[in-house]
């Protein structure tokens, strides 16, 4: 099974070394990414007034809503800073 799936990988031209450690690279990229945001938001949350948690709701449900908009315009940022 290892062997047919390494072969696929090289009949695609896709070289499986690099695409584990660009893998790598990638998700440590993104857990930095997720650790900033996540400080930076408990960071706002001292500050948001009590009461008004109904707003990460609404967030939260417009953030899914347009989430294939978000997803369009990071592709764009990574691809305009790389």
């Amino acid at each position: 099974m290892r062997n047919a799936l390494l072969k696929a990988y090289r009949e695609t031209g896709i070289n499986i070394t690099q695409a584990v450690q660009q893998s790598v690279i990638f998700n440590f990229a993104l857990a930095k990414t997720k650790f900033q945001l996540e400080s930076n938001l408990q960071i706002g949350g001292v500050k948001i007034p009590a009461g008004s948690y109904k707003t990460m709701d609404i967030f939260r449900t417009k953030v899914s809503a347009n989430m294939p908009k978000i997803l369009k315009f990071l592709e764009g940022l990574v691809k305009s800073v790389s």
